[in-house]
Parts: C-alpha cells; sequence; structure tokens
C-alpha cells in the first residue's frame, strides 16, 4: 500500500473537502506542508504578514459558511495569526489554522522558537489540538472541519510538528463532511409561538442571521413584525423594506431605544451578546425574549430566553411564518424611528460610496469613526454585502475583507473603507493584492490621527492626546507597491472617484475632517 506523509495527508483532505485557497506566510517547519499543498492542487496565497492570512481565512468562512484555511509557521509566526483567529471567534466565523511547531522527537534545536502554541490559542478557538501521530492527522482534520461549522461557528486550530508532518503512513484521507443542520423541534416551535402570542413584537438579527436571509425576509413579510439589526446583522435583511427599522448603535440602542422600550417580547436571530449586550436593549431583564439560533443561548444577565429554538435558522423561521398572523394595526404598529442625525462630510462618503457600488458588491469596513456612519446610513440590500465588525473590531482588517471578497465573488465589485491609522497597520499587503491581480479600490479617509479616540475623548472630557501623527504620500505609497493611486481634495468629489470600476488595485486618498475639535459631531 502507497504511504503518505502527514502534511500530504492534511493537504489532501483539504482538497477533499472543497478549499481552493489556503492563506500564509511560509517557515522553514511548513516545507513539507507547502510542497503537499502545492501537490493537492491547493493554491497557496502567501501574504506579508501572517495576521493577513488570519483576516482573509476569516472573511472566506464569514462569507460563504464554509472554514477558511490559514496556516504558519511556529513561534513568531504562529503569534502573528492570533488576532485573526480571535476576530473569527468573536465573529462566529468558520475557520481552520494550522500552525508548525518544533520536532516531538530527535530536535537538534531544542527549545529554539518553542511556544505552547494549544494554550495559546485555546481561548480564541472553539478548540485547539496537537496533531502527534501522521495517522491521526485524517481524523483530526475531519474533526477540525465539522467543529468549526457546528452550533456557533468559528476558527479551530490544528499543531503540526515538523516531525509528523514529514512521517510516513498507510492511513488514507478522509474527505472532511458538514455537520447536519439540526431541524427545530415541535414543541419548541409551539413554545415560542405561544411566547410571542398578540404580544407587541420586535425581531433582532445579529451575525448569525446572514445565512438565513431568504427566510427571515420571508418571515417579516408574513407576519408583519418589525426588525432592527445589530451591526454585524446588517445585510440580513434588506433595508429598503418597510418592516426594516435600521441598524442598532454601537452598544447602544440609540434611536432605537423608544421601539425596544414598546416591544413585549424580542425575537432575537442569531444573536450574539458578545457584539451586542443585552444590558443594552433589555436592561431590567423585563422583556420576553426567544432565542432562534443553530446554538443554544449563552445564558446572562439581561439574557436568560424564556424560549431557545434551537436548529436551522431558515426552517425555524419558516415554521413560526406559516402560524403566525399578520400584525397590521392598532397596538402591533410600530413607534416610528426618529431620523438619524446627519454629518455632511460623512454623508458625502457614505452617499458617493453607496452609488458607486451595485446591490451585491460588498464593502470592507476596517475600525474607525467613519464605521458608524456606514452602519446607519449605508444602506445593505443583500446579506454580507457591508461587512464590519463590532466584535473584536480591530484596526487593519479591512483590507484583507475586501481582498477576500474579490476572490470569493470574482463577478462583484469589493471596495474597502480604511481611516489612515487602520490602513497604515497592513499596509505591506496592498503588495499581496497588487501580485494577485485583484480589482479593488481602497479608500483612505486620512484626518491625520485616531479619530475614534480622539471622539472618545472629547465626549468624555479628556484632554486631547496620543492622538495625532504624520502620514506618507498616499498616492506615492501606492505607486511604490504597482497599484495607483489619486488624491481627492474632499468627500465631494469621491463620487467621480470611485464611479468607474477599477483596474488593479486603486488607492483613493480623501482627506477627511470630523469636526472634534468644533465639537460638532454628531453621534449616529
Amino acid at each position: 500500500m502507497a504511504t503518505s506523509t502527514g502534511a500530504e495527508l492534511l493537504a489532501r483532505g483539504l482538497a477533499e473537502a472543497g478549499v481552493e485557497r489556503i492563506y500564509g506566510v511560509p517557515g522553514e517547519q511548513t516545507l513539507a506542508l507547502t510542497d503537499a499543498l502545492s501537490a493537492a492542487g491547493v493554491e497557496l496565497v502567501v501574504t506579508r504578514h501572517e495576521q493577513v492570512a488570519a483576516f482573509l481565512a476569516a472573511t472566506e468562512g464569514r462569507l460563504t459558511g464554509r472554514p477558511g484555511v490559514c496556516f504558519s509557521t511556529l513561534g513568531p509566526g504562529a503569534t502573528n495569526l492570533i488576532t485573526g483567529v480571535a476576530h473569527a471567534h468573536l465573529g462566529r466565523w468558520p475557520m481552520i489554522a494550522i500552525s508548525a511547531q518544533r520536532p516531538l522527537e530527535g530536535d537538534p534545536e531544542g527549545d529554539f522558537q518553542y511556544l505552547p502554541l494549544t494554550a495559546l490559542f485555546a481561548p480564541v478557538t472553539k478548540r485547539s489540538r496537537l496533531i502527534r501521530r501522521a495517522s491521526s492527522v485524517p481524523a483530526e482534520l475531519a474533526a477540525a472541519w465539522t467543529l468549526a461549522m457546528e452550533g456557533r461557528p468559528g476558527p479551530v486550530h490544528l499543531v503540526l510538528p515538523q516531525d509528523v508532518a514529514r512521517a510516513r503512513t498507510d492511513a488514507q484521507p478522509v474527505r472532511p463532511e458538514s455537520p447536519a443542520r439540526p431541524h427545530p423541534s415541535p414543541r419548541a416551535i409551539d413554545a415560542a409561538l405561544a411566547a410571542i402570542g398578540a404580544r407587541r413584537a420586535v425581531v433582532l438579527a445579529s451575525s448569525g442571521a446572514q445565512s438565513a436571509s431568504a427566510a427571515l425576509l420571508r418571515f417579516v413579510e408574513a407576519t408583519e413584525i418589525p426588525c432592527v439589526t445589530t451591526q454585524l446583522g446588517k445585510g440580513a435583511i434588506p433595508e429598503s423594506h418597510p418592516r426594516a427599522l435600521g441598524c442598532l448603535g454601537a452598544h447602544s440602542p440609540g434611536r432605537h431605544a423608544e421601539l425596544l422600550r414598546w416591544a413585549e417580547v424580542v425575537l432575537t436571530v442569531g444573536y450574539d451578546a458578545i457584539e451586542f449586550p443585552p444590558e443594552a436593549w433589555n436592561p431590567c431583564a423585563g422583556k420576553a425574549v426567544v432565542h432562534l439560533d443553530e446554538s443554544a443561548p449563552d445564558a446572562r444577565e439581561g439574557y436568560v430566553p424564556g424560549v431557545a429554538v434551537v436548529g436551522a435558522l431558515d426552517a425555524t423561521l419558516d415554521a413560526l411564518a406559516s402560524r403566525l398572523p399578520a400584525r397590521r394595526t392598532g397596538a402591533h404598529a410600530p413607534p416610528d424611528v426618529p431620523e438619524r442625525p446627519r454629518d455632511d462630510s460623512l454623508d458625502e462618503v457614505v452617499a458617493a460610496v453607496r452609488d458607486a457600488m451595485g446591490d451585491e458588491d460588498v464593502v470592507s469596513l476596517d475600525n474607525g469613526l467613519y464605521k458608524l456612519w456606514f452602519a446607519s446610513g449605508y444602506e445593505t440590500r443583500a446579506p454580507n454585502t457591508l461587512l464590519l465588525d463590532d466584535a473584536l473590531a480591530s484596526m487593519g482588517a479591512g483590507l484583507a475583507g475586501a481582498m477576500a471578497a474579490k476572490r470569493v465573488y470574482p463577478e462583484r465589485r469589493a471596495l474597502a473603507v480604511c481611516g489612515d491609522g487602520g490602513f497604515l497597520m497592513n499596509v505591506q499587503d496592498l503588495e499581496t493584492a497588487v501580485r494577485l491581480g485583484l480589482d479593488l479600490h481602497v479608500l483612505i479617509l486620512a484626518d491625520g490621527g485616531y479619530g475614534m479616540i480622539e471622539w472618545k475623548q472629547a465626549k468624555d472630557g479628556y484632554a486631547k492626546g496620543a492622538v495625532r501623527f504624520g502620514n506618507p504620500d498616499f498616492v506615492k505609497l501606492a505607486e511604490a507597491f504597482g497599484a495607483r493611486g489619486v488624491a481627492v481634495d474632499g468627500p465631494a468629489e469621491l463620487a467621480d472617484a470611485l464611479r468607474e470600476p477599477p483596474e488593479g488595485v486603486v488607492l483613493v486618498c480623501c482627506p477627511i475632517d470630523y469636526g472634534i475639535e468644533r465639537g460638532d459631531v454628531p453621534e449616529p
């Protein structure tokens, strides 16, 4: 019987699962794996930093519902992955992260670059496992693949020691399988119907609702129950729909406070308290809560659902919609949601991006003050078309999000919106985007500082400090990486700069004045 190395079994298992690409930075301890990936026909996308590799894999998992895959060498390569893995963990996105490790036996270099990787990754993954034998690679990969998608999705970490990667075995690859999606129990459906009854109800859709957007729309249209979303749920229902009442603020109900006070029962769909704490919308824990998700509720103060329907969300929503009467008049008419505050410069930016992008084109936001205006003012018309992160909320992820979207959906436009601070945290992977031949816009909103922190300082009565910095010439920087650079004088010129689909990577630098020193920044 032909034998295979541990690395070959891992690479062939990924190929059997339908993995088309893996993101990472090679190292000495990954040589067997990178060679095996090439032989298995899995594209190796080399990034300039492991954090970006993890952000790319997380976004691929977010968009497809199947694990994105990234890898690193041992030691510093593995620690560089952790921020992107934590991004997937808090965001509920399936991922397989693979790290190399020192040989388990006969290592002449001792503890050089050794770190206890399973202990380091355990807090930010669903599981971190050391593979001890080449023969166990197929089973470990199959288990990791299923676990990444099962229940609450998230990252699974595998550690592949150098000698295990090179060791030969007569074990054969096992095709990793997606987990079965449990059907909601009839008893739970009956309990949910009884809890909703004739009460005033609101749907709160969060990140998990993105995968059931069509069923959510059918539910809202059949029952006419109004729906609000968290930032990670934005796009789960078209925001042009009359019963779609917009996106909640960051950790605060904001202008939706009266609507949430009006509701007697809240139906949470794919809700995760990490993103939007229950204390913000159920401060006295006095509302009836019906939990609809593919994983059991994470009960905590303010979130102890009276009913939990655990099962495939589309089946759950359709079952409820078929038995709930429509609510059209009287006490079931929700209060009006106030108009959001306006800001001329930021609204011009949001409008220019919205006008440039089609309904299914993807905008990826980095993390900065502008994110709040996109969350409240950018009208999403399809799921996962505004990628923002209100869970880990790491700076430096915006470019990678747009790159991954363009790889997953090459027929769609992709645009990254970054502040100057966040963009420069991972600027090196502009070269990766150019090397991959991606057609995408990168919009830099440059204020010469950490605008979100400066805004918080002003809002909370602190003196301004430690928030200003200098910038390079972004046009010349783009050109140095082989991209095209465009500078505009302000938001009013953005519409023309973004209107035409890009050929290659086009960086557009736009100065922005948030008005913080004037004290006139409204809270969206």
